[in-house]
């Protein structure tokens, strides 16, 4: 009977428990109803608003967790993962590129009097080790808002 309610606590402790994708992986059986889900504090979010000068804005990326200052792309131990772009122009058309240390990795195109664009990854952009994230916008509107939605992993 001790060891049937042994069972159970710990059953109860593994369903109730807070589980972060990266540190702990759980063996269970094939088909189980328990789900293990990328942990909501590692998805990171990016937005502004620019005006572009001579029809093109150039905007830095720095997603920082650790808080030192520099882009999280300098930790070998993890990778920073885009899931998701927008872009909204005030008029006219717009294309928005997302931009790496390697080059030019996603482009989002408006259409002629299309305000917004938006594009999500079924399977997520990685940007590379060491790398820079930036979104380079090309448009002839005055006023341009961008939106970038991503998660951190670790390896």
């Amino acid at each position: 009977m001790k060891t049937l309610a042994m069972i159970a606590l710990g059953a109860t402790c593994l369903v109730t428990g807070r589980l972060t994708y990266s540190a702990v992986q759980t063996q269970l059986f094939p088909g189980s109803a328990l789900k293990v889900t990328p942990d909501p504090s590692n998805i990171w979010s990016f937005h502004d608003t620019v005006s572009p000068q001579n029809g093109k804005a150039v905007v830095p990326v720095i997603v920082d967790f650790d808080k030192n200052g520099k882009s999280d792309t300098e930790l070998a131990g993890a990778r920073l993962l885009v899931t998701d772009v927008e872009l909204v122009v005030s008029l006219g058309q717009g294309i928005l590129k997302l931009n790496d240390s390697t080059g030019t990795r996603w482009e989002l195109h408006t259409a002629l009097n299309q305000r917004a664009v938006d594009k999500s990854f079924a399977s997520p952009l990685a940007i590379p080790f060491g790398s820079k994230l930036e979104l380079e916008v090309l448009t002839d509107a005055p006023l341009v808002s961008v939106h970038v939605i991503g998660r951190l992993v670790t390896l």
